[in-house]
């Protein structure tokens, strides 16, 4: 059976100047947030007025987010920035995936593990962790597991935190990761993300329970909150290949990906048909569509 458009085929991708010819194509978007509607600090040019588009055209949307904070914190993000979150479907968030897993008992590798928790955050945030019965713990050799919510850069390196994953390991602890992106877009420029010291502490040996893209699971949420739009009628737009892009083709939908997030620096040095071509060749997935910013 052939492959739906843009779910990882080899197929060459359109180039487009914006999310308008995708609206006549689909009726359902699942977005990304960081590096697609803001970095963080503010909402990217046009990224308002195309999505007041979208719902005037009666299109359904959710924002996918591999965030490691739970859904309340991204629909206050978004409202700061001048985006209301009443205009979405659906929010969901890596964090509020994890949170759910462990509320519900649903992480096998946990079971019988115990409930002292060690919390690696971001500023002191235990927002990710409230509501669940755990004991929160600062020692690997009191922990019963490790939890990977944040990294405070740009402060801190990733390397700042071998010590106490080196201390970890040779215990044995599992690690939830509720952010499983290497790399964060900010004004800054890209800095590291939680995932970044899950792959540290798989290196280290490690064994690691990651929620977020590209788990195809966190996908198949966002498309119980569209139901019941087919899948063929839905579009994620994210990007990241190494999560968006091959999430989506994972959850067999249509992807489209904008160039001028995390990828922005490959596609500032090279054609963009290339830098694709690049990317692809190291991610092995491509998308259907792509176009420099979300915008209309």
């Amino acid at each position: 059976m052939a492959r739906k458009e843009g779910t990882g085929s080899a197929a060459a991708t359109r180039w487009l100047g914006g999310i308008a010819e995708l609206a006549r194509r689909f009726d359902g978007f699942i977005l990304d947030q960081w590096g697609v509607l803001h970095d963080g600090v503010r909402a990217y040019p046009g990224v308002r007025e195309a999505l007041e588009a979208l719902r005037r055209h009666g299109k359904r949307l959710v924002v996918l987010s591999n965030s490691a904070r739970r859904r309340a914190r991204a629909e206050q993000t978004l409202a700061a920035l001048g985006i209301d979150p009443k205009g979405f479907d659906a929010i969901v968030t890596s964090g509020e995936l994890a949170w759910r897993a462990l509320k519900e008992g649903r992480i096998a590798e946990l079971h019988g593990c115990g409930r002292r928790c060690l919390l690696i955050m971001r500023e002191g945030d235990r927002s990710v962790v409230e509501g669940l019965d755990l004991h929160i713990v600062e020692d690997p050799d009191e922990a019963d597991f490790l939890f990977i919510s944040g990294i405070d850069t740009p402060q801190a390196r990733v390397e700042d935190y071998r010590p106490l994953l080196e201390a970890a390991a040779r215990r044995g602890l599992v690690a939830i990761c509720s952010n499983p992106d290497l790399l964060a877009p900010s004004p800054a420029g890209l800095l590291p993300a939680p995932g970044a010291l899950a792959q540290l502490y798989r290196r280290l040996g490690g064994r690691v329970v990651a929620f977020g893209k590209p788990d195809p699971r966190a996908v198949e949420s966002c498309l119980a909150a569209l139901a019941p739009l087919p899948r063929g009628k839905v579009v994620l737009v994210g990007d990241s290949l190494t999560h968006d892009i091959r999430a989506a083709a994972a959850a067999d939908i249509a992807s489209c990906l904008v160039t001028g997030g995390l990828h922005r620096e490959v596609f500032r040095t090279a054609a963009p048909e290339q830098a694709l071509a690049r990317l692809a060749a190291e991610v092995g997935v491509r998308p259907a569509f792509a176009m420099p910013a979300f915008r209309w």
